[in-house]
């Protein structure tokens, strides 16, 4: 009887153990699902309440099939692992009052291929990290990124020395047409593509007492390390044109992720001046931004970026809205404030480049023109809008 009777019970207990363990496997599948919403619809609010890390990523993205989400018991009372049909993996805590919270999850936070893939090349990261792990590690590295790439921007100025002209047609009648090149000196050890730089030719005619004078930029041609190229000309009697500045542009952050070789040990170094932690993240907004001050001191000039940071415009006050010239958003680091435009005119071609430091006041740096001239720049944010990104 004894027996039976301690069957019975523990049958009863079993039971009541699985029923109470369903109710809880259910209670996380719908949070899981309700919080997957919160991610899809970008309801950064929300996100933040069940899971403060999220701070630290710069972009979360979640894609599931509602049906796809299993639940499994966490190695600690009440926790649970939740994994979708994506890969993404998240650990909960169910609490006494019932609420649940994320502990950790893998696969939410996203980043650009390029910067995952220069990461593993400064030796940053490692497998099976969490998020809130990677976050910290994506932010540390591209605060490094920044000094690496502000160093190569500076290592690339002056890069390219012009050796002068050399002619191999000489004109002897007025009918003819002279021809020569300019030489090209690459003074670095790593190569310099043609889209790297620009070139601007001046042109000069006189003829019958008539003169005209105009610039043209044009893109360069690729030099090999320490290499040389050699880029063509034509002249006569009446006409000519020469080659009268070398204009490095600024590379793209992506073409510098991809391009760069690390000694090994820059972010070893990092972490060592600066510690693993970032501490919190204060974030600028994503626009639109409406700026005003001067270019050189004397210059006055309106600037507006785009909501997104993707583009924007300027114009010089003296000439007015009518004339205005456009603006794409190179390399933008909402923590840093570090800000690179490219001004480019009807054919695409880059005719300038802002390159500075933005903060919720204030946008300072220097601009430099296609004719090469650098002017230093501080301009005031008259309006800015918030966005969630």
């Amino acid at each position: 009887m004894k027996l039976k009777i301690i069957t019975v019970f523990s049958v009863i207990v079993a039971l009541t153990i699985t029923g109470c363990t369903d109710k809880r496997t259910t209670k996380v599948k719908t949070f899981a699902d309700r919080f997957a919403q919160y991610v899809s619809r970008n309801e950064i609010d929300s996100i933040l309440s069940y899971y403060p890390a999220a701070e630290y990523a710069d972009k979360i993205d979640l894609t599931y099939n509602p049906d796809s989400i299993s639940v499994k018991d966490g190695e600690k009372e009440n926790t649970y692992y939740v994994t979708f049909d994506n890969g993404l993996s998240m650990l909960v805590t169910l609490l006494p009052n019932g609420n649940i919270t994320v502990n950790e999850t893998k696969g939410l936070f996203k980043y650009p291929e390029s910067k995952i893939l220069f990461a593993r090349k400064l030796g940053a990261l490692h497998s099976d990290m969490t998020d809130e792990k990677l976050a910290k590690v994506m932010i540390n590295v591209d605060n490094l990124s920044t000094e690496l790439f502000n160093e190569y921007v500076a290592s690339r100025k002056g890069a390219i020395k012009n050796l002068g002209p050399t002619i191999t047609v000489e004109v002897e009648y007025g009918y003819q047409i002279g021809e020569g090149y300019y030489t090209l000196k690459n003074t670095t050890d790593q190569p310099i593509g043609g889209d790297e730089y620009s070139t601007t030719w001046q042109y000069d005619y006189m003829h019958m007492g008539y003169e005209d004078h105009h610039t043209e930029i044009k893109p360069g041609k690729d030099i090999p390390g320490r290499g040389s190229v050699q880029i063509p000309f034509k002249y006569s009697f009446h006409q000519g044109e020469s080659l009268i500045a070398i204009t490095m542009n600024t590379p793209s952050q992506d073409s510098f992720f991809k391009n760069y070789e690390p000694r090994g040990d820059e972010y070893s170094n990092y972490v060592k001046a600066h510690g693993e932690d970032p501490g919190k993240i204060e974030r600028l907004s994503y626009g639109p931004y409406k700026l005003a001050g001067k270019l050189g001191g004397k210059y006055a000039i309106h600037l507006n970026l785009d909501k997104g940071m993707k583009h924007g415009s300027y114009y010089y006050d003296r000439y007015g809205t009518k004339n205005t010239l456009e603006l794409s958003v190179k390399a933008f680091n909402d923590r840093t404030g570090e800000l690179t435009l490219e001004e480019t005119n009807d054919k695409g071609e880059v005719t300038g480049t802002f390159i500075g430091t933005l903060t919720k006041d204030t946008y300072t740096g220097k601009m430099t023109s296609y004719e090469g001239k650098t002017y230093s720049f501080t301009l005031k944010v008259v309006n800015v809008s918030k966005m969630n990104k």
